[in-house]
């Protein structure tokens, strides 16, 4: 078994994610048509949407579904973050979280070229309105599921 507390499992995934889309902001290598990097972002949301399923369904938290929804759905981040999955998954946001029209709208490209070219990428997330930037809205999320944890160690 991975660890005693499976949804440890997706927890580090979504860190993984979260990494990708800091490099992305901050600037990587510049080796991929830019969609690649767009499908990392929404990789990140629906993997740290997707923690909630995780930390209820595995028996090891011992924290009742009823509980993880209602952190999500307190959550301005986690709402958003919520529409972002299921809109890029089903294409249209049935039961919104936060707003029906939630998506990734802008991209800002800054381009380095020197010993080879380095590409910072800066995506805006629309939600109602409202605008986010998809790394500050990253960072907002995992720092929530971080604090839910702390708080239920």
């Amino acid at each position: 078994m991975y660890q005693e507390k499976r949804y440890l499992e997706q927890f580090d995934r979504m860190k993984r994610w979260y990494d990708r889309v800091r490099k992305i902001s901050e600037g990587k290598e510049h080796n991929l048509p830019t969609d690649y990097y767009q499908d990392e972002v929404y990789a990140f949301f629906i993997n740290c949407y997707h923690l909630k399923d995780w930390i209820k369904n595995d028996a090891e938290t011992h924290v009742a579904s009823e509980e993880v929804e209602k952190f999500v759905n307190n959550s301005e981040f986690l709402k958003v973050c919520g529409d972002l999955c299921n809109g890029s998954k089903h294409l249209t946001i049935r039961n919104p979280k936060n707003s029906r029209d939630t998506h990734i709208d802008g991209r800002h490209f800054a381009l380095h070229l020197g010993s080879g070219p380095i590409i910072h990428i800066e995506y805006d997330v629309v939600s109602g309105n409202k605008v986010y930037d998809a790394f500050s809205l990253a960072s907002k999320c995992v720092q929530e599921w971080e604090e839910f944890f702390e708080k239920k160690k």
